[in-house]
């Protein structure tokens, strides 16, 4: 017999900001993610790796783990860091220095992916909306959401651990409900 925390949905939001060791700034849109869903029941948590941890990959991969999610929210802020300098020492002398944050990205996704193997994997933020055909294919993640995101579409389908179909009939409808909004859904 479950209880009814047993069947909560169980949502991980992971700020994929590498840049957090740099330059700290709270996981905004995660946060207005969590505070809409509060009245859905889920359980949602909320994890900055790069922020709270030295080894970020083996942090995100334990919460993962710890709570098996049935969604996994990527955050994309940031996929490089591009700060101009006056002189980067370099034998070219550019004046900037660039990292480029994607094959770690891609290094936390799988990470994430190994310690949930049936989590529905989603992306979105600030990044993510400006290229997201890009991310969705780098990252090897079937779906996200440009602009702004609704809570349910996190929420509204899988209630256990590996329901996809549930899921994916949540974001069918929530990208119906965008579309008449004016928002757009991505799919690969």
């Amino acid at each position: 017999m479950s209880t009814r925390a047993e069947s909560r949905p169980r949502v991980l939001l992971v700020h994929a900001n590498p840049f957090q060791q740099v330059m700290p700034v709270p996981p905004y849109g995660l946060e207005r993610i969590r505070t809409a869903a509060a009245d859905t029941g889920a359980e949602i948590e909320i994890v900055d790796p790069y922020l709270v941890s030295d080894r970020p990959l083996e942090a995100a991969a334990e919460a993962a783990r710890r709570m098996r999610p049935a969604v996994v929210g990527l955050g994309v802020r940031v996929v490089e860091d591009c700060i101009v300098v006056d002189d980067s020492g370099g034998a070219d002398d550019r004046p900037f220095d660039l990292v480029w944050f994607m094959p770690e990205l891609l290094r936390l996704r799988r990470a994430i992916a190994e310690a949930a193997p049936d989590a529905l994997f989603l992306l979105g933020g600030a990044a993510f909306s400006a290229m997201p055909r890009e991310c969705l294919d780098y990252l090897d993640v079937e779906h996200g959401v440009v602009g702004d995101t609704p809570a349910q579409l996190f929420v509204g389908g899988a209630d256990q651990r590996g329901e996809q179909e549930g899921a994916d009939q949540q974001l069918q409808h929530n990208e119906q409900q965008r579309e008449q909004q004016g928002g757009l859904r991505c799919q690969r």
